[in-house]
């Protein structure tokens, strides 16, 4: 016996929700429908793919190897029915965009939305690490990230060339000034992102090259959550700027010689490059940004 299509989706959905309700809801089946499909394919291969973890099924070793290979599967059958269906002319369909910032994502995502209204797109937003692992697993079709350099293991151009910049709240001592240096910066109480945070990551290096250091006193997860506790007079922050603003209760100043340490990427897999919605994802970067070479 072979597995089957149905098995195949009925272990990537309870894989995905961990839950056999949500599993079937997600399906548009019943509850024992799921079981049943999962039960069988244990017993046909003689292996256990889950774990009971309370009222959670957590993957076995056997089941994660299984959840890689079903997510290409299925985003492979995905591609398939798009090229026989309106997903093929853009007038249908759903484009899956992973994004560490939303102020250049979104940008793209609005002329995405203006020339191909009929397509839904989902996004989902993220650290650039989180956003990476799930390009990396056949979770989302394209990703604008953040990078000190080209990511080589993806199919990716450069979107916006960044600057880093100090983060101050309104009406800071350091209002109107034109630009301040690293040194100054680094004299402040700082407020940072987590490890694993490109803007992070290229402050430290340029502390690091430059032989200083500052002193720490907050650490946040999120960019908004960073913005907020600088708006709120807790410290100042940096932030990597392509020349676009959000509104926020904060404003940018740009740290003199730090002009471009990094750039925000749009970025697919190699094997998914040739998509005809992730082209044109790629055609509408190109043309939003301004960029001159060929994507």
């Amino acid at each position: 016996m072979s597995i089957t299509l149905s098995q195949l989706r009925a272990f990537h959905a309870l894989a995905q929700t961990g839950r056999h309700s949500l599993a079937a809801e997600k399906l548009r089946v019943s509850q024992p429908a799921i079981t049943a499909q999962i039960r069988g394919l244990e017993e046909c291969y003689n292996v256990r793919l889950f774990e009971r973890v309370g009222h959670n099924q957590k993957l076995s070793e056997f089941g994660e190897q299984l959840f890689a290979i079903a997510k290409r599967i299925l985003l492979l059958l995905e591609e398939a029915e798009g090229t026989l269906t309106s997903e093929n002319d853009l007038t249908g369909g759903t484009l899956c965009v992973g994004a560490d910032s939303p102020i250049y994502a979104m940008r793209v995502i609005t002329a995405f939305k203006h020339m191909h209204p009929a397509m839904t797109v989902k996004v989902d937003m993220g650290s650039a690490e989180d956003i990476t692992k799930k390009l990396m697993g056949y979770e989302i079709d394209v990703a604008v990230v953040t990078s000190a350099s080209n990511p080589t293991d993806f199919y990716g151009h450069p979107f916006y060339d960044l600057a880093l910049t100090a983060l101050v709240p309104l009406g800071h001592v350091w209002t109107g000034r034109s630009n301040v240096s690293l040194a100054d910066v680094a004299a402040k109480d700082v407020i940072l992102r987590e490890p694993g945070s490109v803007t992070r990551s290229v402050f430290l290096d340029a502390l690091e090259r430059q032989n200083l250091k500052t002193n720490v006193v907050l650490q946040l997860s999120t960019q908004f959550a960073v913005r907020e506790a600088v708006a709120s007079g807790l410290g100042i922050s940096i932030e990597l700027s392509g020349g676009l603003r959000s509104s926020v209760r904060a404003e940018m100043i740009p740290i003199e010689g730090l002009e471009n340490v990094a750039k925000e990427y749009v970025a697919c897999r190699k094997d998914r490059a040739k998509v005809k919605k992730v082209r044109e994802f790629f055609k509408l970067a190109k043309l939003v940004s301004g960029m001159a070479d060929n994507l």
